[in-house]
């Protein structure tokens, strides 16, 4: 039968012929739209936007929603894309389509994508005092966080700080005040970023007498040390 063409029917059982039925003809047979592709932009960093990407037939509607939300409504473009944008999303985001239809036909759906959102390790660094003399020893870092494993560095020249541990030899160190950097390793999608903290080196007091030796001191006087 060819769409578009007028028919009639009639029954014939060999000895008798019934009467033509009503003329009719054969109509297009209805398309259901489909959703063919349903991804995300990957991982992204917390605080970041994300997107969802729906491809399937030209100018179809689709019911969606985010993390079980509210419903929502998006119609595919006459390419049959359309793209859905999550703003400043701080955890992790998954888009369930529900129906998709057109003016003629429409058909349930079950397709879901979660995008991953990465969090910034988090760090913090100190030691017990700001001030250590030269003898002091050896200063252990006080380190609170997740984000191991990074790199201890100092400026200026001259402190001797372990860039795995943040561990300080006040002994080889120089006198002085120290920036001390800790570089916080990326997460994912997260980037490294650094942390400061300050510490002061001094060195070991020295005792000068300027009285003339020997010294010797009457009742009242005074001896002159620097």
């Amino acid at each position: 039968m060819v769409i578009g063409t007028s028919y009639t029917v009639v029954a014939d059982n060999g000895s008798c012929t019934s009467a033509a039925s009503a003329s009719f003809s054969n109509a297009p047979m209805l398309i259901t739209p489909q959703i063919t592709f349903l991804s995300s932009n990957g991982n992204v960093c917390s605080g970041s936007n994300v997107i969802f990407y729906i491809e399937g037939s030209p100018n179809a509607i689709v019911d969606f929603n985010i993390n079980g939300g509210t419903l929502q409504t998006i119609v595919l473009d006459t390419s049959g894309n359309a793209s859905v944008l999550v703003n400043n999303a701080t955890s992790n985001q998954t888009i369930y389509l529900l129906n998709v239809s057109n003016t003629d036909c429409s058909s349930n759906l079950n397709n879901s994508t979660t995008a991953i959102v990465d969090d910034y390790f988090t760090a913090s660094i100190s030691y017990d005092s700001f001030t250590y003399c030269t003898t002091y020893g050896l200063i252990d870092v006080n380190f609170t966080g997740n984000g191991i494993n990074g790199t201890y560095s100092s400026s200026p020249f001259g402190l001797n700080i372990d860039s795995s541990t943040g561990q300080i030899n006040s002994q080889a160190s120089l006198p002085g005040v120290y920036s001390i950097q800790y570089e916080v390793p990326a997460n994912g999608s997260c980037g490294s970023y650094s942390i400061n903290t300050s510490i002061e080196i001094t060195a070991i007091p020295t005792l000068t007498i300027n009285n003339v030796l020997p010294i010797v001191l009457c009742d009242g006087e005074f001896l002159d040390i620097d």
